[in-house]
């Protein structure tokens, strides 16, 4: 996905649902479909957040 407004890409996306059973699914198919784009998806892991940016909101650096 990009960003619209700068147009680099998005490196992370979070997406929520609250249906379990489709929630299931996707994660099993590993990918979802939004209009012709087909995006890798994974369930979230709660582990330690990416280095982000406080300026640009960046992920992966600091500044």
């Amino acid at each position: 996905m990009t960003k619209k407004s700068t147009g680099p890409k998005l490196s992370i996306v979070k997406a929520v649902t609250s249906n379990q059973e489709k929630f299931s699914e996707i994660t099993k198919n590993g990918f979802i479909r939004i209009g012709h784009t087909q995006i890798r998806v994974s369930q979230w892991k709660f582990e330690a957040k990416p280095t982000q940016c406080f300026n640009c909101q960046a992920l992966a650096h600091k500044t």
